[in-house]
C-alpha cells in the first residue's frame, strides 16, 4: 500500500505493508475470507432492515386508511376494509414469520427469526481474531437463502395486496412504496 502525505508544498511517501497481529496465526486469505463473510451478513442485515422498515410503514398506513375508511361511507361495498384488514395480517405474517419475533419478542421458545441470526453471526466471526470455521461459513450462505426468501415473501404481499389495494384506493390516500435504492413511488411500482 502506497501512502502520501501532502503539507503545503512538501510531500513524502512511504510504502506500507499491512499485516494483522504477529501473535494470531491468521494468513491474509484467513482475512480476506473473514472481510467477506462479514461484508455479505451486513448486505443481508441492512437488505432486512429495510424490509423491517417497509413492513412497519405500510403497516401503518394501511391502519390509517383503514381508520379513514370506518369513519367515511363504505367504498366498493365496505370490500375494501376487508382487503385492508387482509393486507396487514399478511404483513405482519411476514414480518413474524421471517423478520421479527412477534410479542413478546425475546421469549426464548420464540425461534430466532433470520435478522437475529445474521447479527449473532455477524458476532461469530467478526468478535475473533480467527479464520471463520466452515459450519459459519455454511450458515452465511444458509443465511443468504433464507434472506432472500424473506424478501420475496414480502414482495408476493407487495405485488399481489399492496398494489392492487392502490389502485382500490379512490378518494383515500395512495400507499407509498419506497423504490429500492431511495426514493417514493406513490403507486408501488418499482
Amino acid at each position: 500500500m502506497e501512502l502520501t502525505l501532502r503539507v503545503g508544498d512538501i510531500e513524502l511517501e512511504q510504502t506500507l505493508e499491512l499485516r494483522g497481529d504477529p501473535r494470531i496465526e491468521m494468513t491474509a486469505q484467513d482475512y480476506r475470507q473473514q472481510i467477506g463473510a462479514l461484508m455479505a451478513l451486513r448486505e443481508m442485515a441492512s437488505d432486512l432492515n429495510e424490509a423491517i422498515n417497509l413492513v412497519e410503514s405500510l403497516r401503518s398506513q394501511l391502519e390509517s386508511i383503514q381508520e379513514a375508511a370506518r369513519a367515511s361511507r363504505p367504498v366498493d361495498g365496505g370490500d375494501l376494509s376487508g382487503a385492508l384488514a387482509a393486507a396487514i395480517d399478511s404483513l405482519g405474517a411476514v414480518s413474524a414469520t421471517y423478520l421479527r419475533r412477534p410479542p413478546p419478542r425475546m421469549n426464548y421458545r420464540q425461534r430466532p427469526r433470520v435478522s437475529e441470526e445474521i447479527r449473532s453471526l455477524t458476532r461469530a466471526i467478526g468478535g475473533v481474531e480467527a479464520r471463520p470455521t466452515e459450519p459459519q461459513l455454511t450458515r452465511v450462505e444458509g443465511l443468504r437463502d433464507e434472506s432472500r426468501e424473506a424478501l420475496a415473501a414480502l414482495d408476493r404481499v407487495l405485488d399481489r395486496m399492496i398494489r392492487p389495494l392502490n389502485d382500490r384506493l379512490g378518494e383515500y390516500p395512495r400507499i407509498m412504496v419506497p423504490a429500492r435504492g431511495g426514493g417514493e413511488s406513490v403507486s408501488g411500482e418499482r
